[in-house]
């Protein structure tokens, strides 16, 4: 939509080009961190075969990216994917195996679409990782695949944690008794407000 293109340019360096072969050119000269495309550029995975040009896009971004079967298993993944601990590669399985349960029932039970889920994992060395999984669906309007995306999300996610502390110690710093504050004299203030601050 277009809120979501001016969103996007507003806070992302955007390149746009035609076609796949136009991608993979660029892909050549510099490394991207997403590339959105229309699902029918994709339709190559419907076989289990990647094509040469979908496969030079998957292998230069910085995302996992990976096809699950109903039974759980990677038919394909990107390297960065396959760089990912084994703990993540499951997790992720598990998650398509219940993704594909879900768009199944949801595709017959008459939904017109059938969107992707999304959710977040951390790892037992307390890495996080944030996951979209989306139904691939025939022609006949049948689940027949999942594909994931995954990406590391351990730095954002310090950051926020550190903007929330700094958030929260700007708030408890500001709070104040004013009752009891007007009774302090200024070296009191002064030591108040030092004790807030180192705490």
């Amino acid at each position: 939509s277009d809120g979501l293109e001016a969103w996007i340019d507003s806070h992302a360096r955007v390149q746009r080009v035609e076609s796949f072969e136009a991608a993979i050119a660029a892909l050549k000269q510099e490394p991207y961190d997403i590339v959105i495309s229309s699902a029918a550029d994709f339709l190559p995975f419907k076989d289990f075969h990647v094509s040469q040009q979908a496969a030079a896009i998957l292998d230069g971004v910085n995302q996992g990216v990976g096809i699950v079967g109903e039974d759980g298993e990677f038919v394909w993944a990107n390297p960065k994917l396959l760089s990912f601990p084994d703990e993540v590669r499951q997790r992720v399985a598990y998650f398509c195996i219940e993704t594909f349960a879900w768009a199944k029932a949801e595709a017959g039970s008459g939904g017109s679409t059938v969107r992707g889920r999304r959710f977040s994992l951390a790892t037992t060395d307390n890495k996080h990782f944030e996951v979209t999984a989306t139904p691939v669906i025939d022609l006949h309007h049948r689940v027949t695949q999942v594909a994931a995306v995954v990406w590391d999300a351990t730095s954002s996610l310090r950051t926020q944690e550190k903007i929330d502390a700094i958030d929260m110690a700007g708030r408890e710093l500001v709070r104040l008794d004013a009752e009891q504050f007007s009774r302090l004299d200024t070296q009191e203030r002064l030591a108040l407000l030092e004790q807030k601050i180192l705490r």
